[in-house]
């Protein structure tokens, strides 16, 4: 991907201490580059982003009938999501802003963590995080949660 003047300037919103106290890269050293990388490891599992992007807001609301409680999403993922002040805009130049809560999902023995940005991030950007960054989110790992959800809830 051909790091334009546009991308240069996203990648500057989300170093550290700019948009966010921990930012969005991580110590990822391919910055937006990542989001060539995740996007063919989902190309070689048959998955699309946006689809994953859905599925998890689908989860987000669920959980949010349940604040701060563990609900069962299907055999074996359980979702989480707590509360927190304040929210924050897409580093991408989205409209509007994100809520700054947390929504954790066990699948198994892995727990994955995502806030609202996060997820629209994924839905919309293709973008699941920089490497070491603390929201950052294997692809596969969301694919697999996705194949575990019946189909109503994909």
């Amino acid at each position: 991907m051909k790091r334009t003047p546009k991308m240069k300037e996203i990648e500057q919103r989300m170093a550290p201490g700019s948009w966010s106290a921990d930012g969005f890269l991580g110590d990822d050293p391919l910055g937006i580059e990542r989001i060539e990388v995740d996007r063919a490891m989902l190309g070689r599992l048959g998955v699309e982003p946006g689809d994953l992007g859905k599925m998890l807001q689908r989860l987000w609301r669920e959980g949010c009938t349940r604040f701060g409680c563990p609900l069962e999403a299907a055999a074996g993922v359980r979702v989480r999501v707590d509360e927190a002040k304040g929210s924050l805009a897409c580093p991408f130049g989205h409209p509007g802003t994100f809520g700054k809560g947390t929504m954790q999902v066990t699948l198994g023995d892995k727990t994955l963590r995502f806030s609202p940005l996060s997820i629209h991030m994924i839905k919309s950007h293709a973008f699941f995080g920089g490497t070491g960054s603390p929201y950052r989110v294997e692809p596969e790992d969301v694919a697999a949660l996705f194949g575990q959800l019946p189909a109503d809830q994909k």
